[in-house]
């Protein structure tokens, strides 16, 4: 991921400075959870002066716990309504894969994903008969700082390059 966020520096621009209010902001909220790990605020400064681990990657750029395993387990707004939570109810979902790309580094160099989260989030919106502008929250996988501008860019809530200046607003 260090070599995509330097692809994407390359491309359009971005700069570690605009990656930092990514890792500053996923730690401010963070911290609302009591179960994190970290619970102190990351400044300017520090982001700055942090080490790195892989360059352009700083430390405040890696999630400490990450490629843990999901289950969503789903069920019928009927049988839903018996439960004893409200239901969220799923309107639309998408799958693509980048298959062979994805192992030989193609897709995250020459296009940062974008393709394959395009096909996905397509197949989504036209399955719940939505667009961007009807989402109200939306929410990504972060084990690196630089998955949220890329999924951003990637799914049309920005065009590619502006998922950094998007977050900065």
């Amino acid at each position: 991921y260090a070599m995509m966020f330097k692809a994407h520096q390359l491309m359009y621009g971005s700069t570690e400075e605009q990656l930092g209010t990514v890792s500053r902001t996923i730690r401010k909220h963070a911290m609302l959870n009591d179960n994190a790990v970290m619970k102190t605020p990351i400044s300017e400064d520090e982001y700055n002066n942090a080490r790195y681990i892989c360059r352009p990657l700083k430390i405040y750029d890696y999630c400490l716990v990450n490629d843990g395993g999901v289950a969503i387990i789903l069920t019928t707004k009927e049988r839903a309504k018996d439960l004893p939570k409200t239901p969220v109810l799923v309107s639309g979902f998408g799958r693509a894969t980048a298959e062979i790309g994805a192992t030989q580094l193609r897709d995250r160099m020459f296009d940062l994903y974008h393709e394959v989260l395009k096909q996905s989030g397509d197949q989504a919106f036209a399955m719940s008969q939505m667009t961007t502008k009807d989402v109200d929250h939306f929410q990504t996988y972060d084990a690196f700082s630089v998955h949220l501008p890329i999924n951003l860019e990637g799914f049309g809530f920005c065009k590619p390059g502006e998922g950094l200046e998007f977050i900065q607003d």
